[in-house]
């Protein structure tokens, strides 16, 4: 699998956003779900896989890839509970 770049999807039932600086912030994620449903690559491997999130969060600081080396870029879906639409 060398070369082969993964995305992935975490689940969370809540969380916040807090500013670091003046173009930096964080994201804290609460109630994550126990896996991350995701490792999912592009053509023309198409692999997909899933893991639990204890391994997925426990991997970040490992290989020369790793997210404290290069980090990850990402997007935010937020859904209305109250009306159920995105």
């Amino acid at each position: 699998m060398n070369g082969v770049e993964f995305q992935s999807i975490q689940t969370a039932k809540s969380g916040s956003i807090s500013q670091i600086n003046g173009s930096a912030y964080t994201l804290e994620l609460n109630n994550v779900a126990t896996t991350t449903d995701y490792l999912f690559s592009d053509r023309p491997e198409r692999i997909v896989e899933s893991v639990s999130t204890t391994d997925f969060v426990g991997n970040w600081i490992a290989g020369q890839n790793s997210f404290s080396a290069d980090e990850p870029n990402d997007a935010l879906i937020v859904e209305n509970t109250q009306t159920g639409n995105l």
